[in-house]
């Protein structure tokens, strides 16, 4: 029996300032048939980050978007990584803590589990029914009803064109930011709220997704290539404001499970990362399928997710 060939890989301890670069051993270049990468894809269970490779007097260096990667896994000094090369500019990282152990960036959550500690920053997916207690505030804190000042307004995310979402306070984040803001239409039944309406083409599972109605805010998103591939999803920043607060995590509902997902932002944008991937999986979400974000509970940002698929 032919033994099958293991990716090679190598490993790096995160010592002194790693947070902005780090540096791949000079004996793993041979690895790249002679050109080492301009280029990288930095995979994990949380998702997929584009990371560029720079040269710096002999060595070169994983530099713009690394700092993301590290924010968004919340590596610290003295945790390692094993990085292990699956060719076409592709790495799958694992993270391991000072504990020596697997960081495991989607796990359940027990019922009873009704806290995070603070600095954990690993994506956790909850796996109990809807109805169940046992999920309380990520960050200790709460929003209150009136913080919400646009509890009545719809708030679509829409874009032609897929964005680079690596990049933070690009043109395009902004362009999402000055999409449609309108007022909903009457509240009608909540049955349609869990629906998975299939629909033929992009605009027809628009049209399905602008005929939603809620007494709650909530926004739209149609899914392009870099929210479905990236890990990452745009949330429009005057709704973050308005109704999620600085809250660092968020929880995405349907008819069965909570998802916890990490919720990253800064002054200009804010974004759904670690854990929107495994919602993606989880929900077989494709390109041109639409789905709207409804909070349903604003003190532990719970948000209903109703998905208008797109066949084609």
């Amino acid at each position: 029996m032919a033994r099958l060939r293991r990716k090679p890989s190598f490993f790096k301890a995160l010592v002194r300032d790693f947070s902005n670069q780090l540096k791949i051993p000079p004996a793993f270049y041979v690895h790249f048939a002679g050109e080492v990468p301009r280029r990288s894809l930095l995979r994990t269970p949380a998702g997929t980050w584009n990371v560029n490779v720079e040269k710096v007097n002999d060595g070169f260096f994983f530099q713009k978007g690394w700092k993301e990667f590290v924010h968004d896994h919340g590596l610290k000094l003295c945790e390692f990584l094993i990085f292990r090369y699956a060719g076409n500019l592709k790495f799958d990282v694992d993270v391991y803590g000072r504990n020596g152990c697997k960081k495991e960036f989607v796990m359940a959550v027990s019922k009873n589990d009704r806290s995070l500690e603070e600095g954990h920053d690993n994506a956790i997916r909850g796996t109990q029914n809807v109805d169940g207690q046992g999920f309380g505030s990520a960050d200790g804190t709460t929003t209150s009803q009136a913080t919400c000042a646009i509890k009545n307004e719809v708030i679509d995310v829409e874009s032609d064109t897929s964005m680079d979402i690596d990049e933070p306070d690009t043109q395009e984040d902004q362009l999402h930011e000055d999409s449609e803001i309108g007022l909903p239409r009457e509240l009608g039944s909540t049955e349609h709220f869990y629906s998975r309406t299939q629909m033929e083409n992009p605009s027809e599972a628009l049209e399905a997704a602008k005929k939603f109605s809620s007494k709650h805010p909530f926004f739209r998103a149609i899914l392009h290539k870099a929210y479905v591939d990236k890990g990452r999803l745009v949330i429009p920043k005057s709704f973050q404001n308005s109704c999620i607060g600085k809250k660092k995590y968020v929880r995405l509902q349907d008819s069965k499970r909570r998802w916890l997902v990490k919720c990253t932002s800064n002054r200009n944008s804010c974004r759904l990362s670690a854990g929107w991937y495994q919602f993606v999986r989880d929900h077989a979400l494709k390109v041109g399928d639409v789905c709207v974000f409804e909070l349903i509970d604003r003190n532990d940002a719970v948000m209903k997710v109703s998905i208008f698929r797109c066949n084609s």
